[in-house]
């Protein structure tokens, strides 16, 4: 506001204007920048201050692809060793809105190249390859250099990371990758749990992973993971209400296991009319998981059909 009031009585020379044009781009009122470039620029086209903040001004202005084109024109005219890291972050926002991911991504290596505390767009980077399906198998890479230059663990960014390789993994169609992607994931989530051993999503995390470890539910991989939600779920008060809605996954999937178990122990019985005790026992215990699901969700169609098909089970 004082250098406002400077600039508009008249005492002010260019170095005054490009200061207060600096200011302005820093508080962000981008639409009052170009009318005090723009004579600076008239008399002299070639000053560098005047055309970055023109360019800066324009881009957070204009709308869609002519916001790029105005950093993107400062930067190729300008040599690089006259780049600033903020000339790279300018362009690299930009990019971004406008998801230009991959485009993106070299800008902002270039800015920790040139402001080594700018490392926390390793972090950003993360990110961007996390939220892109085509290159999300890069994500990884760049949160461990973010983690790399932190002094204490980021519970947040241990999650990003689990779920990022979860999801890498499950999606993966080759079984030896796939397996050991997984398995990353699973050691993440088994430190963050480490660190807060109620967390639910970590825990909830181990036991999808599990599952696709096991997707034929053959041994129950899941099985002791999907108790260990439904335990910290319903013995820890702060989570009761926040993750309840995660318990059916639970209860269906124990339901499923034990039916299977007992489906199994039937089909090697000599005599098929004949129920062997032990299948019983495994019936009832998924008898008991379904219905803990429909406590939940009276409608879910998985537990009803299961009941159904085990009503003669006493």
């Amino acid at each position: 506001e004082h250098y406002s009031r400077f600039i508009e009585a008249g005492n002010y020379g260019v170095e005054h204007l490009l200061r207060y044009a600096g200011i302005l781009h820093f508080d962000k009122q981008y639409d009052k920048i170009l009318p005090i470039v723009q004579p600076v620029l008239d008399k002299n086209p070639d000053n560098l201050v005047a055309k970055r903040l023109k360019a800066y001004a324009l881009s957070k202005t204009e709308g869609g692809g002519k916001s790029i084109e105005a950093i993107k024109h400062f930067i190729e005219t300008t040599p690089e060793e006259r780049h600033i890291a903020l000339d790279y972050i300018c362009y690299a926002e930009q990019l971004v809105a406008n998801e230009q991911f991959a485009q993106a991504i070299p800008y902002y290596g270039k800015i920790i190249q040139k402001d080594s505390t700018k490392q926390a767009l390793w972090l950003t980077m993360g990110d961007i390859f996390a939220n892109n399906l085509v290159r999300r198998d890069s994500a990884d890479r760049y949160y461990a250099l973010y983690e790399a230059t932190l002094s204490a663990p980021d519970l947040q960014l241990l999650y990003k990371r689990g779920q990022n390789l979860y999801s890498l993994g499950a999606q993966d169609t080759v079984p030896e990758r796939r397996v050991m992607t997984l398995h990353r994931a699973d050691t993440v989530f088994t430190r963050l749990i480490e660190l807060v051993p109620t967390f639910v999503p970590a825990h909830l995390g181990r036991a999808r992973i599990h599952v696709q470890l096991d997707p034929e539910t053959q041994v129950g991989l899941a099985e002791p993971f999907y108790k260990k939600v439904i335990e910290v779920v319903t013995q820890e008060a702060n989570n009761a209400d926040r993750y309840k809605r995660n318990l059916p996954e639970c209860y269906r999937y124990l339901g499923y296991f034990h039916y299977l178990k007992a489906d199994e122990i039937t089909k090697k019985n000599n005599n098929p009319e004949v129920i062997p005790e032990n299948a019983l026992k495994e019936y009832r215990q998924a008898k008991e998981f379904f219905t803990k699901v429909l406590e939940y969700n009276p409608n879910d169609s998985v537990a009803l059909e299961a009941l159904q098909g085990m009503s003669t089970i006493q």
